[in-house]
């Protein structure tokens, strides 16, 4: 039978001591586990969706090799989902609400939503909403809500994407630049067109992408930055972690818990695997097939980081280059309640622009590292 391993350490400050709990008969026991080595036909990293999903892929495709007993699963955490987390205990309202992923955007196309249609684990009548209101719009300098209509904002807004469209689409041989300076490169060239409000308004409601890339407009592609979105964005009021917990029931591998991957040792000589993966709690596991899920953050991290992976023999340069030079974007989020809707209810929200000019010191790798992944 297959079992669900869970490893938890008695002490915040290290793996002194650990508990080991099953939730079925297993088909590993504890010694297994600290007296020899397991070997499995493939080791999958991190238990997030990407992980999860790996898994279930490696599992349930038509003509798999594989079966359950030749997977394992490592997660550095003591839940399942990575930076997907649902929170369903803090609302005094009764509602729920996502620490990371909260929306299903582009539901022309998106498969995730359909195929949670198809199997009824999501409900787009109770379960989602779609926030077609526009918003209404803040500035510091402006008294009340600003008035987006008659100033004629949002068309020069869809008049700079339209600007950086044509711009960067009329030679392969254009240079990319920041979004800060291409909307300044239109506000420049197109002076004479604009009134004062728009010159003063519209470059900084562009900064609407930063909530897009999770990044500062000075580090967003100015190349890349506008998208083309296949459909509307269907708020998840029910949470992601349902997505979580149907892929892990459906996959009937070993998953265990609180292992964060401390060393990869790649292609070793006369051994019946090819690599040896090893925690920081002192599990060992022989793998002939490694999938790497954890987020780029951690990759890029030296190995001598309390959360860094030290792989033997060390990465290809390249891969390393693009490891360390690859930027992951972070958004926070601060969630209010109130007792009742103090704001237009016409509206779907509302947006305070920020200052002009005003930006904010780039997080360090370790402090984005962080955001990424606590401390357990």
């Amino acid at each position: 039978m297959e079992s669900r391993l869970s490893l938890a350490s008695f002490d915040s400050t290290g793996y002194q001591a650990v508990i080991l709990t099953a939730s079925v008969v297993c088909s590993i026991s504890a010694l297994d586990i600290f007296s020899q080595m397991l070997h499995k036909k493939v080791c999958v990293i991190g238990a997030g969706v990407a992980g999860l999903k790996a898994a279930h892929k490696l599992l349930t495709a038509p003509g798999t090799p594989l079966e359950a007993n030749d997977v394992i699963i490592l997660e550095a955490q003591d839940r399942l989902g990575g930076r997907i987390k649902t929170d369903t205990s803090s609302s005094k309202l009764g509602l729920c609400y996502d620490m990371g992923a909260a929306w299903l955007h582009d539901a022309l196309t998106n498969s995730v939503l359909y195929s949670s249609i198809e199997d009824a684990s999501f409900d787009v009548e109770t379960d989602g909403y779609f926030n077609d209101k526009q918003p209404g719009l803040y500035a510091r300098e402006t008294t009340g809500k600003i008035d987006v209509a008659g100033l004629k904002l949002q068309q020069v807004v869809e008049d700079i994407e339209k600007f950086i469209e044509i711009h960067f689409s009329s030679s392969l041989d254009v240079p990319d630049v920041s979004l800060a300076q291409i909307v300044a490169t239109y506000l420049e060239k197109n002076d004479r067109f604009l009134t004062d409000s728009q010159k003063a308004l519209c470059g900084r409601m562009c900064r609407y992408l930063e909530l897009w890339f999770g990044i500062s407009q000075h580090d967003i592609s100015g190349k890349y930055a506008v998208m083309s979105h296949q459909g509307r964005n269907l708020f998840n009021k029910k949470g992601f972690s349902f997505v979580i917990e149907k892929l892990a029931a459906q996959i009937k591998c070993d998953i265990l818990k609180n292992e964060q991957v401390k060393h990869i040792q790649r292609d070793v000589a006369h051994k019946p695997y090819r690599h040896v993966v090893t925690t920081v709690a002192g599990t060992e596991i022989g793998a002939d097939y490694l999938v790497v899920t954890v987020p780029q953050s951690i990759l890029s991290l030296d190995a001598t980081h309390p959360y860094g992976i030290d792989w033997s023999p060390p990465l290809p340069q390249n891969i390393q280059h693009a490891l360390e030079t690859i930027h992951f974007g972070a958004l926070g989020k601060v969630i209010f309640e109130f007792d009742q809707i103090w704001w237009d209810a016409g509206e779907d929200g509302f947006t305070v622009l920020a200052d002009a000019e005003s930006e904010s010191p780039p997080a360090t790798r370790e402090e984005e590292a962080a955001m990424f992944y606590p401390a357990i």
